[in-house]
């Protein structure tokens, strides 16, 4: 019944959204696949899949004086009303966190006029989809992940700070990852922009090889038997290796990360200002690649750069493609 009310909720959101009738009839096309991506996710996978899920939504039941983490805090505040008043099960809240996260896109997009581009967004990031469907802590941060990008996007810096204070309190590896972002505000001046590369690829290095973070990431280096990562060619390559390509094992997760890694290539490849990107990227070198050979861990853990990369594909090829109409109409 919770689900239910969930998914009229999502359709009767869906139809205040855009009242043009090919946008509403993509919307709900798109609504009702990522429906069926949960449904399939449900079905394929056995009772105590991911069994932190678990340990989250325990925690989400209980007060907060006695919640363990600020990250399980964050989920608890976001799920209050659902499981605290209408006492919703775990998955009715995996539900309505992925559904928040699929409208929230669709909320973005059509504000920045590129709602018919949604279907092709799911095509492009297939492993975000299956993550917001699986988990519980993904969806949330993948909803603050892109107000962050909006924010930023639209070049209001307190709002995609005050966003980005809460990625960090909900996953502070994707806060690392997408930092750089933020550079995307020095977009019209360059050598500024290009000073703040050099300074956060030299300040990252730092972090990951020489502070006390590098002991943490020495101990998932002995979980997954994983050698110690050094600036050198051999370390580099296998880190890059492992972030691109995954493990060498024939697996779902594998093919998944090759087809994605595919695609934002071609797409970083086409971008004006991309920098900033391949900086995050790089950043996803040191901090996943250099710990894990993991496909599984790592398409989960990169799977901020994927959903960063293809929004801000589609938002400057959307923005060229307006400043080209203008040009055009000025010249004429």
């Amino acid at each position: 019944m919770n689900m239910f009310l969930v998914f009229i909720l999502g359709l009767a959101f869906i139809a205040t959204l855009n009242y043009e009738k090919k946008l509403f009839m993509n919307n709900v096309f798109f609504f009702i696949v990522s429906n069926f991506i949960f449904i399939f996710t449900v079905s394929i996978l056995p009772e105590g899949f991911a069994d932190d899920q678990y340990e989250y939504f325990d925690y989400m039941r209980f007060s907060l004086n006695e919640i363990p983490s600020i990250e399980v805090s964050t989920m608890y505040i976001a799920s209050f009303i659902p499981v605290q008043i209408f006492e919703f099960d775990m998955l009715s809240v995996r539900y309505l966190f992925f559904i928040s996260f699929v409208l929230l896109l669709l909320k973005i997009l059509k504000n920045f006029s590129l709602g018919h581009l949604s279907l092709l967004l799911l095509l492009a990031m297939p492993s975000v989809f299956l993550h917001s469907s699986l988990f519980l802590r993904e969806p949330i941060s993948y909803v603050f992940i892109i107000l962050f990008v909006y924010f930023v996007l639209k070049k209001q810096l307190f709002f995609s700070s005050l966003f980005y204070i809460v990625i960090v309190a909900v996953r502070p590896d994707s806060a690392a990852l997408v930092a750089p972002f933020f550079l995307f505000f020095l977009s019209g001046r360059r050598n500024i922009q290009n000073f703040g590369i050099i300074f956060l690829l030299i300040l990252y290095i730092y972090i990951i090889l020489f502070s006390p973070l590098s002991l943490l990431l020495d101990g998932y280096r002995g979980l997954f038997s994983m050698p110690p990562f050094n600036l050198d060619f051999n370390s580099f390559y296998m880190a890059s290796k492992n972030l691109l390509l995954g493990s060498t094992l024939i697996q779902v997760e594998t093919f998944l990360i090759i087809f994605e890694t595919i695609i934002a290539t071609i797409m970083i490849a086409n971008m004006k200002n991309k920098n900033f990107i391949i900086l995050m990227w790089f950043v996803g070198i040191l901090l996943i690649g250099s710990i894990s050979n993991n496909s599984g861990f790592i398409i989960r853990l990169r799977s901020p750069l994927i959903l960063i990369t293809v929004i801000y594909f589609f938002y400057e090829r959307y923005n060229l493609i307006n400043n080209n109409k203008v040009t055009k109409v000025i010249g004429n």
